[in-house]
């Protein structure tokens, strides 16, 4: 199968900014938080899995060039440079973890989130929506 990639806006947020760097990414037992800095002075926006998460990586966006260039050739050149959070159906992703943990979790109901800074690719591979905050 092709991965299907669409924009993901969050419900309670109007606008999300186009530029966003990583600022920290915090994992513990109970949650994953995910903060980014924008181009507007002192504008934080925080992602938060407020709970178990199946999967999560961090990549620098220069060794995603394939992924990058994929994208563009399929949507555009400006769908990921206009937009930063994205839902995947579809996801190698997903189907990597399944072949990992032998089948285990097939029949859940698995969401891939993808984040995409100006540095950094940032994916979660959760059973449900984190909340999101913006901070000004």
């Amino acid at each position: 199968m092709i991965e299907n990639w669409s924009k993901w806006n969050p419900e309670n947020i109007d606008e999300l900014p186009t530029t966003t760097y990583l600022k920290s990414l915090t994992r513990n037992d109970d949650a994953l938080q995910i903060s980014f800095e924008t181009k507007k002075q002192g504008q934080l926006i925080n992602v938060i899995f407020d709970g178990h998460i199946l999967s999560y990586r961090s990549t620098d966006e220069g060794q995603r060039l394939k992924m990058l260039c994929d994208l563009s050739e399929k949507y555009g050149e400006l769908f990921y440079k206009e937009w930063r959070f994205f839902k995947v159906e579809h996801s190698t992703y997903i189907s990597w973890l399944n072949e990992q943990n032998l089948g285990v979790l097939s029949n859940w109901e698995i969401i891939h989130f993808v984040f995409i800074t100006n540095l950094d690719v940032i994916e979660v591979l959760s059973t449900y929506s984190p909340k999101v905050f913006i901070f000004d």
